[in-house]
């Protein structure tokens, strides 16, 4: 009888799944009804409830999730393994999981999920959805690497350090607002930002940063290199506003960064693109890509340098496998190019410019 109840629920839950996703692939009703309306509201009463506290909310919720998920295991294999195990026993602990998954993924696409329907941000802004040739690649890897060198130069002139946590979040914060009044649909509300309590574990992961959408924290690793965190802030604030895709949170953090007054943040914006853009040009033309990484300035490469040394010193034999289970997920995702997506942003780049000849 238990098994049947626990059945039971499973189903109505895939129905509600299944109603879901269909219910969703209209993007432009998805826009009115869920983004523009739902979700804006609801994140930001989520933000203002876990703004509260200055720690993150989310890593505890993580890790007592991830500590009851190890003991029911335990205690589900233990029974496995019992003299008296029946049928019902391995049938129970298997509905109990699917539940638990099924529940997940509901909760999951109703408080930030369903955002991956949502308009692209191509619209959001009036840009033409475009092929692109090496030539519009070659341009833009020019330009980035222009503005890259330029801004840097700027900061060594003036002789600027890193942010500490509290200014790294207020000029984010701040970047926002002034975006915002070009482009409302980038006001931040009841701003959230948290330095993650797994940093550590980031660095040998791969992650720099995360968005929670079950407590709707703006998750950072303030382990990394002080001059990659302006932009990886930015980025985890687009998702908190809506924007899913990576290509999309990359290209929002770089127009709200672009658009700063603050030089580091430019900086790491700029050095970021012109990383992903670079990469780009060099599936098209590996000369033309070399050849750019030549004009790179002496302090530019100095920072590369420590940044290629980080992620030396946390190589482990993990990562190939966070890295196949994250790629899974952003090509369920509405994200098929998977980790490749985070490149996306450099089509979105040669739009825009096309559009303002600028960047």
């Amino acid at each position: 009888m238990k098994n049947k109840r626990k059945l039971y629920v499973l189903l109505g839950l895939l129905i509600s799944s299944i109603t879901l996703h269909y219910i969703t692939l209209d993007s432009s009703k998805v826009e009115v009804f869920y983004g523009s309306h739902f979700y804006d509201q609801f994140s930001s009463l989520l933000r203002r409830a876990t703004s509260i506290f200055s720690f993150s909310i989310g890593d505890i919720f993580y890790t007592i999730a991830f500590c009851w998920l190890g003991w029911k295991l335990f205690r589900w294999v233990r029974g496995l393994f019992s003299k008296n195990v029946s049928s019902k026993f391995i049938i129970q602990g298997l509905l109990s999981f699917l539940i638990f998954v099924a529940a997940i993924y509901l909760i999951f696409n109703l408080m930030w999920g369903i955002n991956y329907n949502r308009n692209s941000v191509e619209w959001k802004m009036g840009l033409s959805i475009e092929r692109y040739s090496s030539l519009d690649l070659k341009k833009i890897d020019s330009i980035l690497l222009d503005s890259m060198n330029s801004s840097k130069e700027q900061i060594v002139k003036d002789v600027q350090v890193g942010l500490n946590q509290p200014q790294l979040f207020a000029t984010a914060i701040e970047a926002f607002s002034t975006s915002a009044k070009n482009y409302p649909f980038l006001q931040y509300k009841n701003p959230d930002i948290k330095s993650s309590m797994y940093g550590w574990l980031g660095n040998y992961a791969g992650f720099t940063g995360y968005y929670n959408p079950f407590t709707g924290e703006a998750q950072v690793n303030t382990t990394i290199p002080a001059f990659l965190q302006p932009y990886i802030v930015c980025h985890e604030v687009a998702h908190q506003i809506g924007f899913s895709k990576e290509s999309e949170a990359n290209f929002i953090a770089f127009i709200v960064s672009k658009n700063s007054k603050n030089e580091l943040l430019k900086y790491s914006a700029y050095l970021q693109l012109y990383v992903y853009a670079n990469s780009s040009l060099y599936a098209y033309d590996s000369s033309a890509a070399k050849r750019s990484r030549e004009k790179i300035s002496a302090a530019v490469k100095k920072d590369i340098d420590e940044w290629r040394k980080f992620n030396k010193s946390h190589v482990n034999k993990f990562e190939p496998m966070t890295a196949w289970v994250y790629d899974l997920f952003l090509k369920n995702n509405q994200q098929p190019q998977g980790l490749l997506s985070y490149e996306g942003v450099v089509g979105l780049l040669i739009n825009y410019y096309k559009k303002n000849g600028s960047l």
